[in-house]
């Protein structure tokens, strides 16, 4: 599709990365995640160019509101200014929704799995993905932090709904997947929730209590954790306690409860 001036549709990435950057990551009106580009000053139709001045981020509900003019093109133009979350403490999401009567809750890292594990994360003691049930089983409860590779806290979830912070270069929801860049073309994390009861972690680069965690995504079973890369063939975790444990910079394979464990390599690099 193009308008009168034969201006397609497609924004390049640069410049919705600057239009994320402006708008605070969320809607400018409300600061909710997901979120439309809409052309403001000038509307598409009239625009000769993709101009990040004039491009801003609208979430669903904010956009059908100024469709049927109940929110003002002079109040958006006015939001544009001042947006949301960038006077908020954090850029907030949405809720992870997580179904336990459907089946179990599922995470992925890799070549590892874990189906209804407690901590599927943890380092030297400390929960970074975790799982719990509601008093009566009712509800599956996830929390978690996420770390860049200097230890400092980029995007959490707090009892299902994630919150990431505002210093990230780039925060990107695309689909199902959240994306946090470093700079371009260096991702600290890709999460992929990829049905109800279903995440992905793609990709991850954090650091945390001193302990290096790097997985690519290119190959479905290695990844960095300090100088050793390991090479994991379909591991998988059902109704344990833990799944990938470090301690005093070891990693600790085995947990209680099922599941099968197919083989590993260690290389340092």
């Amino acid at each position: 599709m193009e308008n009168k001036f034969g201006l397609k549709r497609p924004i390049l990435e640069s410049v919705k990365r600057e239009v994320r950057k402006k708008s605070g990551f969320g809607c400018v009106i409300c600061g909710s995640i997901p979120y439309e580009y809409e052309h403001i000053i000038p509307e598409f139709h009239e625009a000769e160019k993709h101009d990040p001045n004039c491009i801003t981020l609208l979430c669903g509900n904010c956009h059908g509101k100024v469709t049927r003019k109940i929110i003002s093109k002079e109040t958006v133009i006015k939001k544009m200014k001042t947006p949301y979350n960038l006077h908020a403490d954090e850029v907030k999401g949405y809720e992870i929704e997580i179904l336990p009567e459907i089946g179990p809750f599922k995470v992925k890292l890799g070549n590892i799995t874990g189906e209804n594990v407690k901590n599927f994360l943890c380092v030297d003691g400390e929960p970074l993905l975790s799982l719990r049930k509601s008093e009566g089983n009712e509800l599956c409860i996830l929390n978690a932090d996420f770390k860049n590779k200097q230890g400092e806290s980029i995007l959490k979830i707090i009892d299902n709904e994630w919150i990431a912070s505002k210093e990230n270069w780039d925060i990107e929801c695309i689909g199902t997947r959240i994306i946090i860049r470093e700079k371009k073309g260096e991702y600290n994390l890709i999460l992929n929730k990829k049905n109800i009861n279903f995440i992905e972690i793609e990709r991850i680069n954090m650091q945390h209590r001193g302990v290096q965690i790097f997985f690519d995504g290119k190959n479905g079973g290695e990844f960095t954790y300090n100088n050793t890369t390991m090479v994991l063939f379909d591991m998988v975790y059902r109704n344990s306690d833990h799944a990938l444990r470090f301690q005093n910079n070891e990693i600790l394979l085995h947990s209680n409860g099922d599941g099968y464990f197919k083989g590993l390599i260690f290389y340092k690099n």
